[in-house]
């Protein structure tokens, strides 16, 4: 296709205006948007992208960054920009003026090289829109008021590859083959009933060690687990309080005995049981040796007193007997 001129021909440069209208054409851009190039503010440029990225399927992801959901990132960079944009395979086609063209291409070649998102790009031509209303700003350096994007992509550490084996111009060595291995053991020579056997005796092998760890496990579950040991308390320091209370307890039962004489030897001889056992001593013995006395009353005159021993720090072991018959006048006790 060759573009000439005529004698009705007044300027010149409608040649390179007609060869811009013919490569938008050739670019898919529909022609009433095309014949616009005629018009001398307006100017068009074919950006190339298809040899930016190698990887086929990164190309069209990044391509669909520029474009947007439903265009809508391309419709707001052409607004922004005041050039008409059109994407349309490997290639870019942008009609404006010559400031809206080169922000364009910057924005075009940043998405495709992964370098900052057209989302960014807008971010910043927006907020130069605005810095530009403002009569104060105009002729000032607006760096100190656009944001700052940084790259926040982590480079992925590439996995250690296998090491290559050092290069041997000869093949590997063959493999023996399974006959070859029995010529070895002199299996091969067996006969078939020998055979069998050892194939037999090598499977109830097999299944013996089977059966013996599916036991194992079996009685796994029934394995109690260990018990742990608590550790010790100072006896000496936890029955002083015990000791007090037994004190108290004795003596509101004591005071139920009616008799003076009995009920103060009595206290004598039950704080001596107290003495005894005053390691880890349990309130609730000694009350029972009070109610026991109560009870044992009446025989004979005498007195039945019950002897509470204590023992180890923890477990409270009683040892309960008769340990002596007291005399109802002196009231004597035998421990």
């Amino acid at each position: 296709m060759t573009v000439s001129t005529t004698r009705k021909t007044r300027d010149p440069y409608i040649i390179v205006k007609s060869r811009d209208l013919i490569k938008l054409l050739s670019r898919s851009v529909p022609a009433p948007q095309a014949i616009k190039i005629l018009d001398d503010e307006m100017q068009c440029d074919i950006i190339k992208i298809g040899n930016l990225v190698r990887n086929k399927a990164r190309f069209v992801k990044r391509r669909q960054h520029l474009l947007g959901p439903n265009n809508s990132t391309l419709k707001a960079l052409e607004i922004l920009t005041g050039c008409y944009i059109l994407v349309q395979g490997n290639t870019v086609a942008a009609m404006g003026s010559f400031k809206g063209l080169k922000q364009v291409r910057r924005i075009v070649e940043d998405c495709i090289q992964n370098k900052m998102h057209p989302i960014y790009h807008i971010k910043i031509l927006m907020m130069k829109r605005e810095l530009a209303k403002d009569p104060a700003l105009a002729t000032e350096n607006w760096e100190r008021f656009l944001p700052q994007f940084k790259k926040k992509n982590v480079q992925k550490k590439k996995g250690k590859g296998k090491e290559k084996k050092p290069y041997t111009p000869f093949p590997p060595p063959q493999q023996p083959s399974k006959i070859d291995q029995q010529l070895e053991t002199g299996e091969y020579f067996w006969s078939e009933e020998k055979k069998s056997t050892k194939m037999r005796q090598e499977k109830e092998e097999k299944q013996a060690e089977k059966t013996a760890e599916n036991k194992r496990k079996r009685e796994a579950a029934f394995i109690p687990p260990e018990e742990l040991v608590m550790q010790g308390h100072n006896s000496a320091t936890d029955g002083k309080g015990d000791v007090s209370s037994m004190a108290l307890s004795l003596k509101l039962f004591c005071s139920v005995l009616g008799e003076a004489g009995g009920s103060a030897q009595l206290w004598v001889h039950l704080m001596k049981a107290a003495g005894a056992g005053s390691q880890c001593c349990s309130v609730v013995c000694l009350q029972q040796v009070a109610v026991a006395l109560l009870f044992g009353k009446g025989r004979d005159g005498g007195w039945f007193l019950l002897s509470a021993w204590i023992v180890g720090s923890h477990v409270v072991g009683c040892l309960v007997g008769l340990a002596a018959v007291c005399d109802g006048s002196q009231g004597a006790a035998v421990f």
